[in-house]
């Protein structure tokens, strides 16, 4: 898969489409992932099953983003109790998959992904503001998704974190970014180092690190 910069970083994963908006084309979309349209209408074939989007009428008007079907949690209480049952099986999904990733990554290392995800730690400690965090977050994740050279598993890495950020917009929560850079930090030195199992344990304690942040935050934030 060709190298994506930063500043070509996919629109979606960064977080700069919100619910209602209007979606690119597939034909952009695929430019924007640098994928072909085949596998961009797979993955929006996917996130329409997850409600999260719903096409726009043809391929030409794109597609909205929807938020995801919280039916029987009209009150906040309910849709916090509704976001921590998915945001659980987001993680556990997650953590099967993306410890494999690192693990492919680390072995195909090169210099030129080593040096995106040095780029990308950088990135997360100088961000300014949510939106700059957050891309730099799925620059690093994209990288090494890219890296370990499976398209199947680069989707499910995309279309998982589309499905935590669609949470992190509605329930918003503060960024742990010096906790997020160390935890990154490990992941990238394993990468470097073509430790194989190292860069697995590294994203899995990064993974449930999240998940204990989201589930703290949800629980503390529904008591006030």
């Amino acid at each position: 898969l060709p190298k994506l910069e930063a500043a070509q970083l996919p629109r979606i994963l960064s977080g700069v489409y919100g619910t209602g908006d209007k979606l690119p084309t597939e034909a952009e979309l695929g430019d924007d992932f640098g994928i072909s349209r085949i596998t961009v209408r797979q993955a929006l074939g996917l996130l329409r099953d997850e409600g999260l989007v719903t096409s726009g009428g043809s391929r030409r008007a794109g597609t909205l983003t929807l938020p995801r079907n919280t039916d029987g949690a009209g009150s906040e209480a309910g849709v916090r109790a509704v976001a921590a049952r998915d945001i659980v099986d987001i993680i556990e999904f997650r953590s099967v998959v993306e410890p494999a990733v690192a693990r492919l990554a680390a072995r195909r290392s090169d210099e030129t992904l080593v040096a995106r995800l040095r780029a990308a730690v950088e990135s997360l400690g100088g961000a300014p503001d949510p939106t700059s965090f957050r891309r730099a977050d799925s620059e690093f994740h994209l990288a090494l998704a890219q890296a370990c050279g499976n398209e199947r598993l680069m989707e499910a890495v995309l279309v998982t974190r589309a499905e935590l950020l669609h949470w992190r917009d509605l329930i918003p929560m503060p960024d742990d970014i010096e906790e997020n850079r160390a935890e990154h930090e490990r992941i990238t030195a394993a990468v470097t180092d073509h430790d194989e199992e190292a860069a697995a344990a590294a994203m899995l304690d990064h993974l449930r690190l999240t998940l204990a942040s989201f589930q703290a935050h949800i629980h503390v934030t529904g008591d006030s």
